[in-house]
Order: structure tokens, then sequence, then C-alpha cells
């Protein structure tokens, strides 16, 4: 997930910046949320299979997994991937 097209703002409005960056926010916050239901839902089902799951053995486990995020904006200067991107490849 990322902000803009092709991960870029396209406009030098503040407002418009704010409403882009903002909205970003709010869907990684609910994917934060839903990372979270899904992993309660499984330690659950393995407790409730027998699994001997303590609390020390899931505390590592986060729901803030970010490789599929890109909530800060990644800078790349790759000339190819951008010509591909405004070609629309």
């Amino acid at each position: 997930m990322y902000f803009g097209q092709c991960g870029e703002l396209k406009t030098n409005d503040l407002m418009e910046q704010k409403e882009s960056t903002t909205a970003l926010e709010l869907v990684c916050n609910v994917v934060a949320y839903w990372n979270a239901k899904k992993i309660s839902e499984a330690v659950q089902r393995l407790r409730e299979k027998g699994e001997n799951m303590k609390d020390d053995d899931i505390r590592f486990i986060t729901p803030l997994i970010t490789s599929h995020i890109n909530r800060f904006g990644k800078f790349e200067f790759d000339l190819e991937k951008r010509k591909k991107c405004y070609n629309g490849k």
C-alpha cells in the first residue's frame, strides 16, 4: 500500500497532501487491526485444538507486519520503473 499515484503525491497543495496521508494512516490502521484479529483467532483455534501455546510463546508476534505497507513513502530513483509507471506498463 502506498499513497498517491505510483507512490507519489502529485500535488503541491498542503491540504490535499494531508488528506492523502491521513487516508493512508487510516488504511494502515485497518490492516493492523485485521492482522491482530486474525492472529488472535489463529492462536485461539490452536489452543482449542490442544496446542500448548503460552503467552511467552506468542509475545513476539505483532500485527504491525509492515512488509506490505508503505506508510512513509519509499523513495527510489529508478528511472525505468518511473517510465513504466507513467506509461501504464
